[in-house]
C-alpha cells in the first residue's frame, strides 16, 4: 500500500471519528428532552418546518425553524458529548430543550447517517474489506 493511500484512509477514519463524536453530542440532546417535546419536533421536520441547516464549520451548526414566526437555532458541539444550544422562542430553556432545536438535531443526525454510510463504506473500500 503506497504512503499517500494510506494517508487517504488515516483521514477518512479520522473523519468518521468526529462524526460519532458529534453523533454522541446530538443523541444526548435528544435522550435528555421530554417525549412530548420530542413528537413535536418530529412533527416539524416531517412537515418541513427545518427550512436551512447550515454547518460551515465542523462543530458548528446554524438553523432556521419555522413555528409560528422564524426561529433561529444555533448549536456548538462540544467535547465529551456536550452541546451548546440556541433558540430565540419563548420554551426554549425554560424546561429543557426546545421543538426548534430538536427537530434541527433530527435533521442533522439523518444527514450524517448518510454521511457515515457512505464514510464506512469508502474505508472498508479502501482497506479491501
Amino acid at each position: 500500500m503506497t504512503q499517500e493511500m494510506q494517508d487517504l484512509i488515516d483521514a477518512l477514519k479520522e473523519a468518521q471519528g468526529q462524526i460519532l463524536g458529534r453523533s454522541r453530542a446530538l443523541r444526548l440532546l435528544v435522550e435528555g428532552s421530554e417525549a412530548a417535546r420530542r413528537q413535536k419536533a418530529r412533527a416539524l421536520l416531517e412537515s418541513g418546518a427545518v427550512k436551512w441547516v447550515r454547518a460551515d464549520e465542523p462543530d458548528s451548526i446554524t438553523a432556521l425553524v419555522q413555528g409560528t414566526q422564524a426561529y433561529p437555532v444555533s448549536i456548538t458541539l462540544k467535547g465529551g458529548g456536550r452541546a451548546i444550544v440556541k433558540c430565540d422562542c419563548y420554551d426554549h430553556g425554560r424546561a429543557g430543550t426546545c421543538k426548534h432545536v430538536l427537530a434541527v438535531v433530527g435533521a442533522c443526525v439523518l444527514g450524517y447517517s448518510r454521511d457515515w454510510k457512505k464514510l464506512k463504506t469508502a474505508v472498508a473500500a479502501l482497506e479491501g474489506r
